[in-house]
């Protein structure tokens, strides 16, 4: 039988723990990224149409190789994935949207860094009125202060 590359990222991350030394720094992530890399647009849809049901560690999982370069669904998921009420997935997927909006983070704290903005989802995201908007409660929730995010996509902090 030959299992489609969704159906292999499937079983790969119902398996996986995204906190763990193997998938950290013995390269599950790497293997769960090939997968991903690899999807076709069937395999996108399947995704979209599914990943709300699985558990929060596979979610998880997700959400830490999911990046705005795969294309609009993954964008779209990531926009979901941001507004869900498990704290740890909207973090992350906050963290994630902060990233490729420019904001980065080293030492001296936030700054605005040019060279990681994907300018395809940056455009798409201030579009997002109700996106634009829920930015306060989300960072509330997450327990995060996101006010340079609402500057960089042109709403009020």
């Amino acid at each position: 039988m030959n299992l489609s590359i969704f159906n292999s990222l499937d079983s790969f991350l119902s398996v996986n723990d995204h906190e763990s030394m193997d998938w950290c720094d013995g390269g599950e992530y790497e293997v769960a990224e090939g997968y991903l890399a690899d999807f076709n647009e069937n395999d996108w849809l399947q995704l979209r149409a599914c990943w709300r049901e699985k558990t929060a560690q596979w979610q998880s999982c997700l959400v830490s190789i999911l990046y705005p370069a795969y294309g609009r669904i993954a964008q779209d998921i990531i926009l979901e994935m941001a507004q869900s009420k498990n704290p740890e997935l909207a973090f992350e997927a906050m963290y994630c949207i902060s990233f490729y909006c420019g904001i980065n983070t080293n030492s001296g704290g936030e700054f605005i860094d040019e060279k990681v903005v994907n300018s395809e989802f940056k455009e798409y995201l201030k579009k997002h009125g109700d996106f634009l908007a829920s930015i306060n409660s989300i960072g509330k929730a997450v327990g995060r202060k996101y006010e340079l995010l609402q500057q960089v996509l042109g709403g009020q902090p």
